[in-house]
C-alpha cells in the first residue's frame, strides 16, 4: 500500500491531473486551516497550544491564499507545474532533504551525548521546538542556496 502511494506521488502527472491536485491540496488545507481556529475557540489550550495552533492555522490560510492565487494565474500555474516536472528541482529537493536528515541525525547524537556523558537535560517542548526549526531552516536553506548557485 505504502509503495503504491509513493508510486502515485510520483507518477509523472498531466497538466489537467496536476490541476485537480493542486486544487485538492488547497481544498484540505482551507479546511484543516477552519478546522484549527474552530478547535482554537473550542478547546482551551495553554498559551504555547494556542499558539502553535493558531500559527498552523495562519500558515495554512497563507498557503491556501498562494494556492489560489496561483490556480487562478495561468501563467504562474504553468510555471509551477514545469517546476514540479523538473529533475533539477527533484535534484535539489533530495539533496535538501538528505542534508536535513543529516542534521536531524547530528542534533540527536549531541543531545544524546550531552544527556549521558553532561547530565544536561532538555525540556522536551523546548527541544522539540529547537528541531523543528533545525527542519525547518536546514530544509529551506538549503533548497534556497541550491536553486541559488546551481
Amino acid at each position: 500500500m505504502i509503495t503504491r502511494f509513493i508510486n502515485y506521488l510520483s507518477k509523472e502527472k498531466s497538466f489537467e491531473a496536476y490541476i485537480k491536485s493542486y486544487r485538492l491540496a488547497s481544498i484540505f488545507a482551507i479546511i484543516l486551516a477552519l478546522f484549527l481556529v474552530i478547535l482554537n475557540w473550542q478547546m482551551h489550550f495553554n498559551s504555547y497550544t494556542k499558539g502553535f495552533v493558531w500559527g498552523m492555522s495562519i500558515a495554512l490560510l497563507a498557503l491556501t491564499i498562494r494556492n489560489y492565487l496561483v490556480l487562478h494565474n495561468e501563467k504562474k500555474l504553468k510555471e509551477a507545474y514545469i517546476e514540479s516536472k523538473d529533475e533539477r528541482n527533484h535534484a535539489i529537493l533530495l539533496a535538501a532533504s538528505a542534508t536535513t536528515l543529516v542534521l536531524q541525525i547530528l542534533l540527536i547524537i549531541l543531545v544524546l551525548v550531552l544527556n549521558a556523558f553532561f547530565k544536561v537535560n532538555f525540556d522536551l517542548r523546548y527541544f522539540l521546538a529547537a528541531d523543528l526549526y533545525v527542519i525547518i531552516l536546514s530544509f529551506f536553506g538549503t533548497d534556497i542556496l541550491l536553486k541559488r548557485f546551481m
